[in-house]
Order: structure tokens, then sequence, then C-alpha cells
């Protein structure tokens, strides 16, 4: 039983939290480049600011949903254009299989697990995320290729540092055990 109750102390201080992030693209982005061309709209997300957590606290994202309306210039493809997660973690193509240029409309028709997607989860370490819109085959080079606009959701888990009163109560638990079983001994 003393093992069971310092584990549920333990667990209650030590919970994660989870939460989900839209980040509007309404504005639209530009994609010009392949990967890493120096005119691609790149883009440093603070998750800790929009979760409310202090700065440089870890963030994990397990899960991704998208609301995406690509439209092409030229002769770019709408399975050209890529969303770049953290300097590679994921490669978003939402336009996947339409090898043809045009304005489409592309969902995930809600959030969908990272690791269901053959993927592992986003780890940042302090909580900034790097977007990068860019284009896997340039059809045109230093021009616009394709012009993302729509949502991102991000499902996120942040491992929140153990608060002073939660380790207290952990600590108090543990000490209660110690006494609880000091008082059984000499009982008996």
């Amino acid at each position: 039983m003393k093992p069971f109750i310092a584990l549920a102390f333990g667990i209650f201080a030590l919970s994660t939290q989870a939460s989900l992030i839209t980040i509007d693209l309404s504005s639209g982005w530009y994609s010009y480049d392949q990967l890493g061309g120096h005119k691609n709209i790149n883009v440093v997300i603070n998750l800790n600011t929009l979760l409310g957590m202090p700065a440089g606290s870890p963030v994990e994202i397990d899960g991704i949903g998208w609301d995406l309306n690509i439209a092409t210039v030229g002769a770019s493809w709408l399975s050209e254009a890529a969303l770049n997660f953290d300097h590679g973690s994921l490669i978003l193509i939402p336009g996947t299989g339409v090898d043809a240029p045009g304005d489409q409309f592309f969902s995930s028709a809600g959030v969908i697990s990272l690791v269901a997607l053959g993927g592992a989860n986003i780890v940042l370490s302090d909580g900034l995320l790097t977007l990068e819109f860019f284009e896997t085959f340039d059809a045109t080079p230093l021009e616009i290729d394709a012009i993302l606009s729509g949502t991102l959701t991000l499902s996120t888990v942040m491992a929140p540092v153990p608060v002073p009163a939660a380790l207290w109560m952990l600590a108090s638990g543990l000490f209660a055990t110690g006494l609880l079983d000091r008082t059984r001994r000499r009982a008996a």
C-alpha cells in the first residue's frame, strides 16, 4: 500500500498537460524555392507564449491538423508545396498526389497523432517551433511557386516543472506513510 500511495502522489505532482494551438496562416505564405532557399518564408513561433508557459519551457508536439488552401503559380503542382517543421522533424505535404497546378483546399479533418502518421513526436527543448514553407520541386527559381493560407492545429504536451506545493505534498505523503509504518511496527 505504501509504495502505491507514494507513486500516486508522485504521478500527481509530475502530471502532464495537453493543449491545442491554432496557427493562423490566413495572410498567405509564399513558397519560392526548395528546402533552405533564402527567399522561403521561415517563421519561429514561441509556443510557450501561446500556451502561457514560462519562456524556455520544453514543449512536445504529438499531433497535427490542417485546413489549408494552396494556390500554385505557373507550372508548379499542388503536390510540391510543403511545410518543414523544426528543421526536418516533420515535412507536411497537404497536396500529396495532386500532380497538377491549381487552387485547392486540403483538410486533415481533425488532429492526427504524429505516431499514427508514421513519425515521432516533435520535442522542442525551448518551446520554439520553426516553420518553413518550401517547394519539393522548384518549377520557377526565385519566383513565387505557391501561396498557402488557412490554419494549422498543433496538439502539444508539456511536462511542467513540479511546483513547490506539489513537491511539499509528495514529501508530506512520504513522511506520513513512514510514520504509519513505524506506528504499526511498534503495535505489532
